[in-house]
Protein backbone atom coordinates (compact mmCIF):
# COMPACT_ATOMS: atom_id res chain seq x y z
CA UNK A 1 0.00 0.00 0.00
CA UNK A 2 1.24 3.48 -0.81
CA UNK A 3 0.05 6.56 1.00
CA UNK A 4 -0.10 9.73 -1.06
CA UNK A 5 -0.46 13.35 -0.07
CA UNK A 6 -1.63 15.27 -3.10
CA UNK A 7 -2.39 18.48 -1.25
CA UNK A 8 -0.29 21.53 -0.61
CA UNK A 9 1.94 19.58 1.71
CA UNK A 10 5.31 21.10 0.96
CA UNK A 11 6.40 24.70 0.96
CA UNK A 12 9.82 25.25 -0.53
CA UNK A 13 12.31 27.37 1.36
CA UNK A 14 12.15 30.20 -1.18
CA UNK A 15 8.32 30.41 -0.81
CA UNK A 16 8.21 30.82 2.95
CA UNK A 17 7.14 34.29 3.94
CA UNK A 18 6.24 35.24 0.36
CA UNK A 19 3.32 37.63 0.58
CA UNK A 20 2.52 36.98 -3.10
CA UNK A 21 2.10 33.23 -2.58
CA UNK A 22 -1.66 33.18 -3.07
CA UNK A 23 -2.24 36.26 -5.21
CA UNK A 24 -4.54 35.90 -8.17
CA UNK A 25 -2.81 34.42 -11.21
CA UNK A 26 0.11 33.01 -9.24
CA UNK A 27 0.95 29.33 -9.65
CA UNK A 28 -0.05 27.21 -6.67
CA UNK A 29 0.36 23.54 -5.95
CA UNK A 30 2.88 20.95 -4.90
CA UNK A 31 5.85 21.76 -7.19
CA UNK A 32 6.78 18.12 -7.82
CA UNK A 33 3.44 17.54 -9.56
CA UNK A 34 2.70 20.92 -11.19
CA UNK A 35 2.32 21.33 -14.94
CA UNK A 36 4.46 23.95 -16.69
CA UNK A 37 1.43 26.16 -17.36
CA UNK A 38 0.39 25.95 -13.71
CA UNK A 39 3.68 27.57 -12.64
CA UNK A 40 3.02 30.45 -15.05
CA UNK A 41 -0.69 31.09 -14.55
CA UNK A 42 -2.89 28.83 -12.46
CA UNK A 43 -6.06 30.64 -13.58
CA UNK A 44 -5.79 29.13 -17.04
CA UNK A 45 -5.19 25.59 -15.84
CA UNK A 46 -7.64 23.01 -17.13
CA UNK A 47 -8.24 19.25 -17.09
CA UNK A 48 -4.97 18.69 -18.97
CA UNK A 49 -3.11 20.33 -16.09
CA UNK A 50 -4.52 17.68 -13.77
CA UNK A 51 -3.52 14.98 -16.27
CA UNK A 52 0.08 16.25 -16.10
CA UNK A 53 -0.02 16.12 -12.29
CA UNK A 54 -1.39 12.58 -12.35
CA UNK A 55 1.38 11.62 -14.78
CA UNK A 56 3.96 12.98 -12.33
CA UNK A 57 2.28 11.02 -9.53
CA UNK A 58 2.40 7.79 -11.55
CA UNK A 59 6.04 8.50 -12.43
CA UNK A 60 6.82 8.88 -8.72
CA UNK A 61 4.97 5.67 -7.80
CA UNK A 62 6.72 3.65 -10.52
CA UNK A 63 10.22 5.16 -10.31
CA UNK A 64 10.34 5.71 -6.57
CA UNK A 65 11.21 9.37 -6.98
CA UNK A 66 9.68 12.50 -8.43
CA UNK A 67 10.38 13.31 -12.08
CA UNK A 68 12.46 16.38 -11.26
CA UNK A 69 14.25 16.16 -7.93
CA UNK A 70 15.50 19.50 -6.76
CA UNK A 71 15.39 21.75 -3.79
CA UNK A 72 13.92 25.06 -4.84
CA UNK A 73 10.64 26.13 -6.37
CA UNK A 74 12.55 27.88 -9.17
CA UNK A 75 14.53 24.72 -10.03
CA UNK A 76 11.37 22.67 -10.20
CA UNK A 77 9.56 25.29 -12.29
CA UNK A 78 12.44 25.38 -14.79
CA UNK A 79 12.68 21.58 -14.95
CA UNK A 80 8.96 21.06 -15.56
CA UNK A 81 9.02 23.69 -18.31
CA UNK A 82 12.29 22.85 -20.07
CA UNK A 83 13.72 19.44 -19.09
CA UNK A 84 12.71 15.86 -19.74
CA UNK A 85 12.67 13.42 -16.83
CA UNK A 86 14.86 10.34 -16.95
CA UNK A 87 12.72 7.88 -18.93
CA UNK A 88 10.78 5.43 -16.80
CA UNK A 89 12.30 2.57 -18.82
CA UNK A 90 15.72 3.55 -17.46
CA UNK A 91 14.55 3.97 -13.87
CA UNK A 92 12.44 0.80 -13.89
CA UNK A 93 13.47 -1.58 -16.73
CA UNK A 94 10.64 -4.04 -15.98
CA UNK A 95 7.91 -1.48 -16.75
CA UNK A 96 5.77 -2.31 -19.80
CA UNK A 97 6.78 -0.03 -22.67
CA UNK A 98 3.15 0.91 -23.22
CA UNK A 99 2.75 2.12 -19.64
CA UNK A 100 5.93 4.19 -19.89
CA UNK A 101 4.50 5.74 -23.07
CA UNK A 102 1.19 6.58 -21.38
CA UNK A 103 2.95 8.30 -18.46
CA UNK A 104 5.24 10.22 -20.83
CA UNK A 105 2.25 11.43 -22.85
CA UNK A 106 0.50 12.52 -19.65
CA UNK A 107 3.61 14.57 -18.82
CA UNK A 108 4.00 16.25 -22.21
CA UNK A 109 5.20 19.85 -21.84
CA UNK A 110 2.40 21.29 -23.99
CA UNK A 111 -1.22 20.60 -22.99
CA UNK A 112 -2.19 19.93 -26.62
CA UNK A 113 0.24 16.97 -26.68
CA UNK A 114 -1.29 15.33 -23.58
CA UNK A 115 -4.42 13.24 -23.32
CA UNK A 116 -7.29 15.69 -23.56
CA UNK A 117 -9.59 14.16 -20.97
CA UNK A 118 -9.62 11.88 -17.95
CA UNK A 119 -11.62 9.40 -20.01
CA UNK A 120 -8.77 9.17 -22.52
CA UNK A 121 -6.32 8.58 -19.67
CA UNK A 122 -8.54 5.86 -18.18
CA UNK A 123 -8.78 4.14 -21.55
CA UNK A 124 -5.00 4.31 -22.07
CA UNK A 125 -4.30 2.92 -18.58
CA UNK A 126 -6.91 0.13 -18.73
CA UNK A 127 -4.60 -2.47 -20.36
CA UNK A 128 -2.23 -2.18 -17.39
CA UNK A 129 -4.85 -3.00 -14.76
CA UNK A 130 -5.25 -6.65 -13.80
CA UNK A 131 -7.87 -8.07 -16.18
CA UNK A 132 -10.12 -9.67 -13.61
CA UNK A 133 -9.97 -6.93 -11.03
CA UNK A 134 -12.80 -4.76 -9.79
CA UNK A 135 -10.52 -1.79 -10.51
CA UNK A 136 -10.59 -2.49 -14.24
CA UNK A 137 -14.39 -2.53 -14.28
CA UNK A 138 -14.48 0.80 -12.45
CA UNK A 139 -11.79 2.23 -14.75
CA UNK A 140 -13.76 1.23 -17.85
CA UNK A 141 -16.93 2.79 -16.41
CA UNK A 142 -15.01 6.00 -15.69
CA UNK A 143 -13.87 6.02 -19.32
CA UNK A 144 -17.48 6.01 -20.50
Amino acid sequence: MKLLDLGLARFMQDQIGDSQLTQEGMGMGTPDYMAPEQFRDALHADERTDIYGLGCTLYHLIAGQVPFPGSSFAEKSHAHAKKEPIPLEERCPEIPAGLAHVVAKMMAKHPSERYQSAAEVAEALAPFVAGNSHSLIQLKQTGR
